[in-house]
């Protein structure tokens, strides 16, 4: 909502008192001319409809403008108006309470470089300087290269306290009216100095320039004037637009977003603007953590397998996706260096821990029902020590939840400290106290040369990058995993070829997103002549997961084409079949794109199986939306897929929308789309009938011993007689039947 005037102003005042207003409120100034802050807003309803209804900002949240700029300011808290020195007391509370918050946020959603942060401008200097010492005091222990620069004057900090994942990011990428028309707390002169002092500074960590630092007109044209830093990329100054053009600093690894194509076009200078927009913006290497950490963590596994009275037996419980299952991997690997052995089940265990998930409501619900499982089994064995780690232990506050209420919880930790697990063990066995310790990956570092235990001789998973720097607005993974980073090209084709000589018959590179590979270093390897020198390695599949349609290149399609072991099988999630959608869930294509890069790929590896996630439910969607992912599935044709009701994840944006869709009507959608699928399925599996595929023999069949199963080139199922003499083996099997989610076949010399 827009005031602009003493009247709408009391009109604002009369609809709270009638409570048609949210409390929670976001506190701007009102541009000039309201209807240009409608528009920039992408805003449709009219001044005299926002004040009786709320308005939902398509980058979240809902906003009420106080006219009165920073004389006047509202109290999130309770909805009122305050003045005088009521005001003054409302914000310093308000702006000490929300530091805490917005230094966590920090730490979560892994900001860095120059923060200027605007809050409750304060009449009294001594109430500023509180507020900017307890900032500094709040990200001083911090890793993160975050700058505390100073406080502005008007109110942004409220939107801190209201907004997660995505839209604090953008709330922190928002210009912010440095000193603008007052010079108050820090002057023009000394905004600039200090950016340009945070420049060489994320210069010398290893970031790659240009920096461009948004600020206001005037600390923009000061910035501009001082001659540039020694040893430092360059720095450009650019002057703050308003609401229209929200840009802030390009940060490393990102893509071209909206607000930074606009901000380029307002640079002058076309050879500037060329370079800011083509220079690689990427770390020099990818960030290892020390060989010397590693050897001590290497020294801990060996002094927890020389103590006496410790556990001797584990068991290994995983949730979710493939990382998490390699993650468990390195996890037994550990445990084996640490002298302990797999137990037969949990029951018999001296040490049980569970690697968890959090991408749906429901893994982590199960995962946190087994965990109070073992409190009772406890009961009768106290010596049973529990562990929790992964995913959901990287949720903000998860870690306090584990110490209050699950306090049979011995050892916990999150996805970042995975390589300190011997460390966090040996402090919990030798001080018999509980060890909880979550923390931010802040610098992206890699743990390499970990111990791992494969749960296959034959099949091997190889992590080539982790993080996703995707910021899907359903999805949590950014924010439990991190930003992207990429291992070294030359790790990975070493770690294949020392497989190759284990005999293993196939691998399975791992990565939120394989297709980013490579594009947060310089100078790296892309995905495709990765995958182009893995195939020159020998192993006799290659398998990759997860790719991200937007980034499927005509390279990556050309070299799966010609590779000699890479096999035709592509995961590629599209998540819905309705651009309205795809919008909102910032997948960053349309379903015409996604369809074109089907056909680029069936133009040239026409015998792919093609497979994909799909979400229902989704905030906001229609029945005719719906079936536009319906008719989407019918006119690609995929072998199977993965579908899913949508489930809220605190902190992502979609968590806050509007328009939630009843579980039963996601229910009664999902139970369409799962039948029409299976329809697909069983007309794609019987074109499958009467050709000979290569099968890797895995197991024999769940149902009868004297049937052998294991996945074709396709990663399909395929169950035929045999015995167990043929695990390990990659044989010929010609298919002679199909059921709902296997094949089944005769095998042939």
């Amino acid at each position: 909502m827009v005031i602009n005037d003493g009247d709408e102003f009391d009109a604002l005042c009369q609809a709270q008192k009638d409570g048609r207003l949210p409390l929670q409120t976001h506190i701007e100034y009102a541009d000039e001319q309201k209807t240009l802050l409608f528009d920039a807003f992408n805003l449709e309803t009219p001044i005299d409809k926002a004040l009786k209804k709320r308005v939902w900002l398509p980058c979240g949240g809902y906003l009420i403008f106080d006219f009165a700029e920073a004389l006047t300011v509202i109290d999130v808290n309770s909805g009122k108006m305050v003045t005088g020195k009521s005001m003054e007391e409302t914000a310093l509370r308000v702006n000490l309470e929300a530091v805490k918050e917005l230094a966590r946020q920090l730490r979560l959603r892994d900001v860095g470089g120059i923060v200027i942060v605007d809050l409750i401008d304060m009449e009294k200097d001594k109430n500023r300087q509180a507020v900017l010492a307890a900032l500094k005091d709040a990200v001083k222990s911090d890793r993160m290269p975050v700058k505390i620069e100073g406080i502005t004057r008007l109110g942004l900090l409220e939107m801190t306290r209201k907004r997660k994942g995505e839209q604090l990011r953008r709330a922190l990428r928002t210009t912010c009216g440095v000193c603008s028309g007052s010079g108050e707390l820090l002057c023009e002169e000394e905004i600039a100095r200090r950016a340009l002092r945070q420049a060489r500074r994320m210069a010398l960590a290893g970031q790659r320039g240009p920096f461009v630092i948004c600020l206001a007109e005037k600390a923009a044209k000061v910035l501009a004037a001082m001659p540039q830093p020694e040893n430092c990329p360059p720095v450009y100054a650019l002057a703050s637009g308003g609401y229209r053009e929200k840009f802030s600093v390009i940060q490393p690894g990102e893509g071209e977003i909206p607000e930074q194509a606009a901000a380029l076009k307002r640079i002058s200078n076309p050879e500037v603007r060329t370079q800011i927009k083509e220079s690689s913006m990427k770390r020099t290497q990818a960030i290892e953590l020390p060989e010397e950490e590693i050897a001590k963590q290497k020294e801990w596994m060996a002094a927890f397998a020389a103590l006496e009275d410790r556990p001797h037996t584990y068991c290994v419980v995983t949730y979710g996706c493939q990382m998490n299952a390699h993650d468990s991997e390195k996890l037994e690997g550990m445990l084996t260096q640490m002298g302990m052995t797999p137990a037969a089940n949990r029951e018999e265990a001296d040490f049980v821990i569970f690697n968890t998930c959090c991408v749906r409501d429901n893994a982590q619900r199960r995962a946190l029902g087994n965990v109070v499982w073992l409190k009772e089994l406890k009961k009768t064995r106290p010596e049973l020590m529990v562990g929790v780690c992964g995913c959901m232990m990287q949720q903000p506050g998860m870690g306090e939840q584990i110490l209050k209420q699950y306090p049979f919880v011995d050892l916990a930790f999150g996805t970042h400290n995975l390589y300190r697990f011997a460390q966090l063990m040996l402090k919990a066995v030798q001080s018999r106290r509980r060890v909880v310790e979550v923390i931010q990956d802040d610098e992206g570092s890699i743990p390499e040369d970990l111990p791992v235990r494969r749960s296959s001789p034959y099949h091997a998973y190889i992590t080539i990058m982790y993080g996703c720097n995707n910021f899907c607005s359903y999805c949590i993974v950014p924010y439990v995993r991190g930003r992207e980073r990429s291992r070294a090209s030359a790790r990975i084709i070493e770690e294949a070829r020392e497989l190759k000589a284990d005999g293993v018959k196939e691998i399975m590179l791992l990565g939120q997103n394989v297709n980013s590979y490579g594009l947060d270093v310089e100078g790296e390897l892309s995905f495709a002549q990765l995958l182009s020198e893995l195939d020159k390695v020998g192993i006799e599949r290659i398998r990759f997961m997860t790719s991200h349609p937007k980034d499927i290149s005509d390279e990556l399609i050309d070299v799966m084409a010609s590779g000699k072991h890479i096999c035709h099988a592509l995961h590629l999630p599209v998540q819905h079949g309705n651009n309205r959608i795809l919008q909102s869930m910032n997948r960053r294509y349309t379903r015409e794109k996604y369809l074109e890069r089907v056909e680029a790929i069936r133009s040239k590896v026409p015998d792919i199986s093609l497979t994909t996630d799909l979400i229902v439910g989704y905030p906001g969607e229609t029945e005719e939306e719906f079936e536009e992912t319906c008719s989407l599935v019918e006119q690609v044709g995929y072998d199977s897929a993965f579908t899913f009701i949508y489930s809220p994840r605190v902190g992502t944006r979609a968590a806050d929308m509007p328009d939630q869709i009843p579980e039963e009507v996601s229910s009664r959608r999902i139970q369409k789309l799962i039948a029409l699928q299976k329809d697909v399925t069983h007309k794609r599996y019987a074109n499958y009938i009467g050709q000979v595929h290569s099968v890797l023999v895995e197991e024999s069949s769940r149902r009868d011993e004297n049937q052998m199963a294991g996945k074709n080139e396709y990663n399909i199922t395929v169950n035929f007689p045999g015995d167990k003499s043929l695990i390990g083996q990659i044989v010929r099997v010609k298919i002679t039947s199909a059921g709902e989610s296997t094949l089944r076949g005769e095998r042939v010399e």
